[in-house]
């Protein structure tokens, strides 16, 4: 149980906007993330919490971990800078097992002064903070479905199991949620740090596809993808180009139709780089169209008005025009939608190497944009 939940909580956190410390019951760090590692790097695994933040009360938060509570406390670093520490505790069988550490700078902070001055360090900070409250109570219940699917497992109860399946999908729509409004805010008040680096855009499309054909292989849906022979080596964002396309991938599957296809192509135009993703799908009303790019707006044909939060189109807009590149989106009723994202091809070869593509690293990461935004459409247990 350890090791596998260990391996979740790199998978959530590893790279996660937010300073997380896995710790044993004595507050020891086991694990400590990559911003932590950046922004506190005195941390070392096998330290004492209590000793690098000086809590001089720890007796108190030793009688809070023995009752298996969550704590919230204000902390000092190195004697000048304040610091909230957020801890919350990972229970199986009734013992605590680890406890995860959020820690946040403590700043002033007014929400009327963040809409006048759109200070882009005090909107990051607000993001973070309500990623990181979703995150939290979300990992400790994906935490508690995998021995309560085990146990279910082995004394045969099938159909019970089918329920817990539920609650994972369920989980994984929130983090979703919670993934699109906060990437979209930190996009429109251009707080996104983007990492642009040479890429080979054949390998990594193909990698992406690869891998959604795995996870999309127990449903009806059926993903068929066309690659240029023709090598293309730009400068890109892969994390926003990856949540761009599963947001586009996403709305493919969520409004196909009986035998649901989806065809994703990549070839060069002159200077530029395109990217096609079509459907034959249920399609966009035309009085709808002027629309879909607008945020919040959202429209189900099936009639469900919460079919999803209106901004995955809206990130699609920033992400390609970040990379000073257009798109085009077309679509006709019960025919399908198709997009097309055109690019220019920029590279240095002098900037970095260029960056390695794996379709194993996508399927590896239970919490990767692949298992939130087709976690509805995929059998794959998650557990």
């Amino acid at each position: 149980m350890s090791e596998s939940t260990i391996e979740n909580i790199k998978s959530l956190y590893g790279n996660t906007d937010t300073n997380v410390l896995c710790c044993d019951n004595s507050l020891n760090i086991i694990w400590i993330n990559s911003l932590a590692e950046q922004n506190f790097s005195k941390f070392h695994v096998g330290d004492s919490v209590a000793n690098l933040f000086r809590i001089t009360n720890f007796e108190d938060i030793l009688n809070k971990i023995s009752r298996k509570e969550s704590f919230n406390i204000s902390i000092l670093f190195e004697g000048h800078t304040n610091y909230s520490l957020f801890a919350n505790p990972i229970i199986f069988n009734q013992t605590v097992e680890f406890y995860l550490l959020f820690i946040y700078e403590q700043q002033p902070l007014s929400f009327s002064s963040i809409m006048k001055t759109k200070s882009n360090n005090e909107i990051e900070r607000i993001l973070t903070a309500l990623a990181g409250q979703y995150r939290s109570p979300l990992f400790c219940v994906f935490n508690m479905l995998t021995p309560i699917s085990h146990a279910l497992e082995v004394y045969e109860q099938y159909d019970t199991l089918e329920y817990v399946k539920h609650i994972s999908k369920s989980c994984y729509k929130m983090i979703k949620t919670t993934v699109n409004n906060t990437e979209y805010q930190r996009l429109s008040n251009n707080a996104y740090k983007f990492n642009f680096r040479r890429v080979n855009l054949n390998l990594y499309l193909s990698d992406l596809c690869k891998s959604i054909q795995i996870l999309l292989r127990s449903s009806k849906i059926t993903l068929n993808y066309d690659i240029t022979d023709d090598i293309i080596i730009s400068l890109i964002d892969t994390d926003s180009l990856s949540l761009a396309l599963m947001n586009i991938i996403s709305n493919s599957c969520l409004f196909s139709n009986l035998e649901p296809q989806i065809n994703i192509s990549l070839y060069k135009q002159n200077n530029d780089f395109i990217i096609s993703v079509s459907d034959n799908g249920v399609g966009i009303a035309p009085q709808h169209l002027d629309y879909v790019f607008d945020p919040y707006f959202s429209y189900d044909p099936n009639g469900n008005p919460f079919a999803g939060s209106g901004v995955g189109l809206c990130i699609v807009k920033h992400v390609i025009t970040a990379h000073k590149g257009s798109y085009v989106l077309s679509s006709a009723i019960n025919k399908g939608t198709t997009i097309v994202l055109k690019i220019p091809i920029i590279d240095n070869e002098e900037s970095a190497k260029l960056l390695e593509s794996n379709s194993a690293n996508y399927i590896a990461n239970k919490f990767s944009p692949l298992y939130i935004f087709l976690s509805d459409f995929t059998d794959i247990s998650v557990f």
